[in-house]
């Protein structure tokens, strides 16, 4: 620490929130996120969280750095200033790979085991022609839950479904842009399995109604006109036959509202969405849920059950330990008041004395005394709100 008059003294402050109602002091509601791994894992699993940070784009850390010797509770201490909301880690041991997905600062934890996973890279192998969309990536993907139940599903599954719906930024349909839907997010739920498939797909439209001649026009694709003397001629010689974006389903086909992507697809244009698989995919299945931030009492286990009488010592435990932190925070905060309440009397009375000391002095100021005392005084006071 730098010094200050021959003593030691702290120079980091404590970051106080804004007032509510104070402009500025309301931030967006869009979830944010950290993707990380916690201890040693595979090179596989080390590209499924680079993957996995892909997916959460643009509101995650892309870039973030983490060390085998981080824990859950490291991340969650630096979430608060960064806005961050949901933290998402993964571990692996020698038998299984952990999945957990918590809500920050204070829960619930949510961990899944990984049954399966597939990276890009063996998405990608399969496809005859992989989709390059760079730009997919610079808007929030589109969040679609199949088979999660109703009103009367387990509460552990409701939990589930709201959890993955709140890591993604909700949609205002009045206020939405086509544009910006550039990609989805799946989650399936088999009830038979009680497993989830994560499927990552990009959204791409093509014009619809028009031979392959004219579409490559449109696409600004240069056709190959060294045998032809007009351009009628190419386009004459396609036979009128429909484009190969021309799909049976009839669903697929929309008018678009509003510009989208690729060229052809034009506000009133009649165009074929379709949907490509960018990966990764994921099979995961729920085993455990905590109240609070991998702590906390377990609201529910797959493998483990507990009897009535359990349930109650357990809660018993936690809300002790609860009573117990606030009772120290309490203490902490009356220290910090009477620190601080002894440092402005000491300031009250030291200006008592300067006063008196300049009308002994005819007006001539003294030495200032008491500085080091007062020094001594804030850093009690600072100590007090490091605790």
């Amino acid at each position: 620490m730098p010094r200050k008059g021959g003593k030691r003294k702290k120079t980091h402050t404590h970051v106080v929130p804004p007032p509510e109602g104070t402009p500025g002091a309301e931030e967006d509601k869009v979830p944010r996120s950290f993707v990380f791994k916690l201890g040693k894992v595979a090179k596989q699993v080390n590209e499924l969280v680079e993957e996995m940070r892909g997916v959460m784009e643009p509101n995650t850390a892309r870039k973030l750095r983490e060390r085998s010797s981080n824990s859950l509770k490291d991340f969650a201490v630096v979430s608060k200033p960064f806005g961050v909301t949901h933290l998402m880690a993964f571990g692996q041991t020698e038998r299984s790979l952990t999945y957990r997905i918590a809500r920050a600062p204070d829960g619930p934890t949510l961990t899944f085991k990984v049954n399966q996973y597939c990276l890009r890279r063996h998405v990608r192998a399969l496809q005859r022609r992989p989709v390059e969309t760079t730009q997919a990536f610079k808007t929030a993907p589109l969040v679609v839950l199949n088979n999660f139940g109703d009103a009367s599903a387990p509460q552990e599954l409701k939990l589930m479904k709201v959890t993955l719906q709140n890591m993604f930024p909700t949609i205002n349909v009045a206020e939405v842009k086509l544009a910006d839907c550039r990609r989805i997010v799946l989650f399936n739920y088999d009830k038979a399995t009680k497993s989830v498939e994560m499927r990552h797909y990009a959204i791409r439209a093509m014009p619809t109604g028009i031979n392959k001649a004219i579409k490559k026009v449109v696409q600004a694709k240069v056709p190959n006109l060294h045998n032809l003397d007009d351009i009628a001629e190419y386009v004459q010689g396609g036979g009128g036959a429909a484009s190969d974006s021309e799909v049976d389903d009839e669903e697929s086909k929309v008018v678009l509202p509003d510009r989208y992507g690729g060229r052809g697809n034009v506000k009133a244009q009649r165009s074929s969405i379709r949907l490509h698989e960018l990966g990764p995919r994921v099979s995961m299945s729920l085993y455990k849920v905590e109240r609070g931030l991998a702590s906390g009492d377990v609201l529910y286990h797959s493998y483990i059950t507990k009897t009535a009488e359990e349930v109650v010592a357990l809660k018993n435990k936690f809300k002790e330990q609860d009573t117990l932190k606030r009772k120290r925070r309490e203490e902490q905060e009356a220290n910090v008041a009477r620190k601080k309440a002894a440092l402005e009397e000491k300031k009250a009375l030291k200006a008592e004395k300067r006063a008196a000391k300049l009308a002994a002095n005819g007006g001539e100021v003294g030495s200032a005394d008491g500085d080091d005392d007062d020094d001594e005084v804030e850093d009690d006071v600072e100590d007090a709100m490091d605790e």
